[in-house]
């Protein structure tokens, strides 16, 4: 479970302190889905970022999976964040050297795994279930954009996340490759059952999630 407890995030400026998220509250449990929407500057990747365990809060708390992991040392963070947290983002950072397959596997080479041939055959399956299965290893410069993202999707969730985060995922994608990308990213996380946070500027790719919100005023507020 997720949960976000009266969060607020500010930064220091020769003029003083600049809020940028201000008492947010929610929470999101297995299976469900939350899109965050608002215009450029409104705070939605400082949230993101915060979520990931990439950006400490200046007040409240963040607690996943019954952990505060703003309790725990540098290292202990980026493990409980490889472990726990799986990320998608707008440009999909894959690495052009490598193949799709080992690119589902980046994230697997810090956590030293018992059983690295389970990982693989998981990357297997991942790349099979997004339409991959044969261009395992196509390098990223032969695949289309649609197609990349849906590697760094299947990157994201190698490791069975409890959360997925998502920062603008179809923003760099037409139309026909963004609503493709949609489908797959909502798919897997209902089958999956992971906890699914996305920030978008498109209402419709917003429509697909279970919550819809908006930060506006530093505060989230729900989408009808």
């Amino acid at each position: 479970m997720l949960i976000v407890d009266h969060l607020s995030k500010h930064y220091a400026t020769p003029r003083g302190p600049l809020a940028i998220l201000d008492d947010v509250s929610f929470t999101l449990e297995p299976g469900q889905s939350l899109a965050v929407m608002g215009p450029s500057g409104s705070g939605k990747s400082t949230l993101l970022y915060t979520l990931g365990v990439l950006e400490p809060p200046t007040s409240g708390t963040v607690t996943i999976n019954a952990q505060n992991p703003f309790d725990l040392g540098e290292r202990e963070q980026a493990a409980f964040r490889g472990r726990t947290i799986g990320f998608v983002f707008q440009d999909h950072l894959l690495l052009p050297q490598l193949s799709a397959l080992d690119n589902v596997l980046v994230p697997t080479l810090a956590t030293r795994p018992a059983s690295p041939a389970e990982l693989v055959a998981r990357a297997r399956q991942l790349l099979g279930d997004v339409g991959l299965g044969a261009r395992l290893d196509h390098r990223p410069g032969e695949l289309s954009g649609g197609e990349r993202q849906r590697v760094a999707i299947a990157r994201a969730l190698v490791h069975r996340p409890a959360l997925v985060l998502c920062d603008e995922p179809t923003g760099n994608l037409d139309r026909t490759a963004a609503e493709a990308v949609a489908d797959l990213l909502v798919a897997l996380h209902t089958e999956q059952q992971t906890m699914l946070v996305a920030v978008t500027h498109s209402p419709t790719f917003a429509a697909r999630f279970g919550r819809r919100t908006e930060i506006a005023d530093r505060r989230l507020h729900d989408i009808p």
